[in-house]
């Protein structure tokens, strides 16, 4: 969901549209949004961006589908 390979920071809705695409297949209770070790090679600054883009991702996936 997040690509490590780049400094590049998704916005929440680039996250959200990648957890959305999991649904299909998925059920939303089993999905996790969880970075993988690789936020180790980023910079603190790059690190915090994406993992703040992961959570509120999450949270406009999940208001979205309580509406």
């Amino acid at each position: 969901m997040i690509d490590l390979s780049t400094d590049k920071i998704e916005t929440p809705e680039e996250v959200a549209s990648r957890i959305r695409r999991a649904l299909p297949y998925v059920s939303a209770e089993s999905i996790v949004v969880a970075p993988d070790c690789g936020m180790k090679y980023l910079s603190r600054e790059v690190a915090d961006a994406k993992m703040r883009a992961m959570v509120e991702g999450a949270a406009l996936l999940r208001k979205e589908m309580a509406a």
